[in-house]
């Protein structure tokens, strides 16, 4: 695995530069991302997933490694790697804009379809707090991202 902001050359269905955001200062893999509600919203022509409200104290610091994309099975903002699709939940006051996902206020914009490390933690579908509803981005599991420092 690269080091955390290390740059890539690595392209795949590129429609702007390639980048590479880290989050968070994130090395550790495995942690759990932070339990709360997930909100359901459309934005851009994808559906994307964010936290219902700001994250706490003691982030999570695991690392996703992958494709930013609109997965075009179920029309979810996701990021693959490996061949696996994984769930991507916002951190709270994240957009999906024309320019890309825009994880906080002053971030710059993420381009769709360009390789990402995002920093926060993933949680399986049995971890997900009673009654969340998710759907259509009923990934077996998701990453909640972290929102930037």
């Amino acid at each position: 695995m690269r080091e955390l902001g290390q740059m890539t050359t690595r392209r795949r269905r590129t429609v702007a530069p390639t980048i590479v955001l880290v989050a968070a200062a994130a090395t550790a893999a495995g942690c759990a991302a932070p339990a709360g509600g997930i909100e359901v919203r459309d934005a851009q022509g994808a559906t994307v997933l964010v936290a219902a409200a700001p994250a706490g104290a003691g982030q999570p610091q695991a690392a996703l490694e992958g494709t930013l994309l609109v997965d075009p099975a179920t029309g979810c903002l996701a990021v693959e790697a490996g061949g696996e699709i994984t769930g991507l939940v916002l951190p709270h006051g994240a957009e999906l804009t024309p320019d890309g996902l825009v994880l906080g206020s002053g971030a710059a914009p993420l381009a769709l379809d360009a390789p990402v490390v995002l920093g926060g933690g993933s949680r399986s579908r049995e971890d997900l707090p009673s009654g969340t509803t998710t759907t259509p981005c009923d990934y077996a599991a998701d990453f909640t991202a972290n929102p930037p420092e």
